[in-house]
């Protein structure tokens, strides 16, 4: 029964010629509708709920449209006080922030090569401190031990 209107909230004919900031803001209010027709059952409030998303969906994009023609503004780019960005932007800045965060190979190999010998030398020492232990009383090397 939602599907008749949930089918406005897919990406149809109309899609395609938005811009992508308004198609940003059209995609939020998508996403709030399509996660409550799933998590809520079927009743009159939830298909009410729906209708009225579906109307602020378009307040929102005649919105942002207008923003987009505020005067000295010629292209959505130029707009930056819109704050909005697609989720694709968001995940293309977020991959290229790890890229940037990441250590190159060589100073990989380098840090795995000094934290390797720093587990040799501490091992090395504790071997020599295990040997300079005096033996345990009543061990095998305790003269004092009765035979």
């Amino acid at each position: 029964m939602t599907d008749k209107i949930m089918r406005w909230f897919n990406e149809g004919h109309l899609w395609r010629h938005l811009d992508k900031t308004v198609k940003a803001v059209a995609a939020r209010v998508g996403d709030v509708a399509r996660w409550m027709d799933d998590e809520l059952p079927y009743s009159d409030e939830k298909m009410a709920g729906i209708r009225k998303l579906l109307e602020a969906r378009d307040c929102f994009v005649r919105a942002t449209i207008e923003a987009m023609e505020a005067p000295g503004l010629s292209t959505p780019e130029e707009a930056p006080h819109l704050g909005l960005r697609t989720v694709s932007d968001q995940l293309q800045e977020e991959m290229a922030e790890e890229a940037r965060a990441r250590p190159a190979p060589e100073q990989v190999e380098e840090r795995s090569a000094r934290m390797l010998r720093s587990l040799r030398d501490a091992n090395a020492d504790l071997g020599e401190a295990v040997v300079r232990l005096p033996p345990a009383p009543g061990g095998e090397d305790d003269p004092g031990k009765p035979s």
